[in-house]
């Protein structure tokens, strides 16, 4: 007997949950224990419709259930599983949503919370009803904080990887033959460390002129980013920096020197897409400050050959592997307080000097670092889609 499992989230190409959904829902397709759905419409063009019809039909037919009872209650039963995304941000944005399209969450008995937490507080009157279900956590350290807060029943699933799209290309690099390309992607945050970046590469761009920063953050909308960029760089005022709402890149690279012809920014781009400039890199930089998870960015990166240099905290850990010599192993505790976070203990900073080194040995050894490319390339396959997928069927198969 094949077990329904409702995500109550939305499949999204260009946010990291709804990738994480989209990824669930392919990556589970041929396993016949578990038929995993979206409680929302499928947005999502990557997700063919013909090979995937019963997830399509699932979601809007639960979809079309949930929005009959708009304005009539609040909560409703329902007999599925449902993975709920439980203590984020993001969650709570997808929730309110809900509340506008209908009004009603669905709750369940068989009922499993999903997270990626880069805060280690948590209400405990809050938790208390939580303790006993089912927890998935993205990396190995969000496993050991969710054990110590007292959760009995929590289980790692590390997040998949698209082989199909993102692996090592035989071909030359086609574009930016001249330079040396530092590939960096992820949202506009203080976690992210762009801030580091930018500092690193103004150095590093003015010694080395023939480097470029291919740069595929998002455009941000400047409300909650705004603020908590505005916690690590109080020397700049970002409201000098936004434009219709968002964040214009320019004035953020030129405050710190570095020149329109040693940056690129990428906009909105399909995965295809970002495969292709990772594969048109010389190399990934990852000095992220906390990750819940491993970072998808990252692992993509690493699956199409790329050396990273790599923060060795949180969530990175698990995706560090002894054939890596780039990794930034100099961490110190942050000295501020992030926005919106209560207990940033465990977040650390990287070291510049150490990235600035770690550069230059890449700049000059180009051949040499290609070799541990290849070693990531081998490293990421264990975490395919499809074996990630087997992995999830597994703790839902278990557990239920």
């Amino acid at each position: 007997m094949t077990i329904p499992v409702l995500l109550f989230w939305q499949t999204l190409a260009y946010k990291g949950w709804g990738k994480y959904a989209r990824d669930l829902i392919v990556g589970t397709h041929h396993d016949n224990r578990i038929q995993v759905y979206s409680g929302f419409p499928i947005d999502d063009d990557t997700i063919d419709y013909q090979q995937y019809h019963t997830a399509y039909e699932m979601s809007q037919r639960f979809f079309d259930t949930i929005t009959t009872y708009h304005h009539k209650q609040k909560y409703i039963k329902y007999p599925d599983i449902i993975c709920y995304t439980f203590f984020n941000g993001y969650t709570q944005a997808i929730v309110k949503q809900s509340h506008i399209i209908t009004n009603t969450i669905p709750i369940s008995k068989k009922a499993v919370n999903i997270g990626f937490y880069e805060d280690g507080y948590m209400q405990k009157d809050y938790i208390k009803p939580h303790l006993e279900k089912l927890q998935i956590v993205g990396s190995q350290w969000n496993r050991e904080l969710l054990e110590s807060l007292g959760f009995q029943n929590v289980c790692l699933h590390i997040q998949g990887v698209d082989d199909k799209i993102f692996h090592q290309s035989a071909q030359q690099k086609k574009i930016y033959h001249d330079y040396f390309t530092i590939y960096s992607g992820g949202v506009l945050s203080a976690r992210k460390s762009f801030d580091i970046i930018a500092k690193v590469f103004a150095i590093f761009s003015q010694k080395y002129p023939d480097t470029l920063l291919i740069a595929n953050w998002p455009f941000a909308h400047m409300d909650v980013p705004c603020q908590d960029m505005a916690t690590i760089s109080q020397d700049i005022n970002f409201n000098t920096m936004i434009y219709n709402s968002y964040l214009d890149y320019h004035k953020y690279f030129a405050h710190y020197g570095i020149k329109e012809d040693n940056y690129i920014l990428l906009p909105h781009l399909t995965a295809k897409q970002i495969a292709y400039y990772m594969q048109q890199s010389d190399i990934a930089l990852f000095p992220n400050r906390c990750e819940g998870g491993t970072n998808r960015v990252a692992m993509e990166a690493m699956a199409c050959g790329l050396p990273v240099i790599i923060s060795n905290n949180t969530g990175h850990q698990d995706i560090i592997h002894d054939k890596m010599n780039l990794v930034l192993r100099q961490q110190t505790p942050i000295n501020f307080s992030p926005y919106t976070i209560k207990d940033a203990s465990m977040w650390h900073e990287s070291d510049i000097d150490e990235i600035i080194a770690h550069l230059e040995f890449a700049y000059h050894n180009r051949d040499k670092i290609k070799q541990e490319g290849v070693a990531n390339a081998s490293f990421m396959k264990q975490y395919n889609m499809t074996t990630q997928g087997k992995i999830f069927a597994d703790i839902i198969s278990e557990n239920f």
